[in-house]
């Protein structure tokens, strides 16, 4: 399945409004430096977690935190399909591991969590991002 995607830089975002909007959506500042107004805490003190499972993925090193759910809404992508992502499972540790960028992942755990709107990241080049989003199989522009 072929997504298009319309990349934007977050520096195409005004950072000196209190609301602005990326991909016509709206956001309280950029995803590099704020959660999104629908921001829900992983950790509720009234019980578990709405939705199951907590995925921990170590990027390079540096941990990251979802729902099992949030990624399986693209399945199309490596992460969102389970049999492709299981190869990176280290039963061991309970995490996957890719070694990967780490300056681009917050901004492509992003997609996942906002419903599908992606950035390049200011701190991260074009090219590499695309290169983490091709590993990925998002399969920008491609029909």
């Amino acid at each position: 399945m072929a997504v298009n995607l319309t990349l934007i830089s977050a520096a195409t975002v005004d950072n000196d409004r209190d609301a602005t909007t990326l991909m016509g959506r709206p956001l309280s500042g950029t995803p590099e430096n704020s959660y999104h107004s629908n921001h829900v805490p992983l950790y509720q003190e009234d019980g578990p977690p709405p939705n199951g499972n907590v995925v921990v993925i170590n990027v390079a090193g540096k941990r990251f935190e979802t729902y099992t759910e949030t990624l399986e809404q693209y399945p199309h992508t490596l992460m969102g399909n389970k049999a492709l992502f299981a190869r990176y499972f280290n039963p061991k540790k309970q995490e996957y591991f890719l070694d990967r960028n780490q300056m681009s992942f917050p901004a492509i755990l992003y997609y996942y969590q906002s419903g599908g709107v992606i950035y390049v990241p200011s701190s991260v080049p074009r090219e590499i991002h695309m290169e983490e989003l091709d590993f990925l199989r998002f399969n920008i522009g491609q029909q």
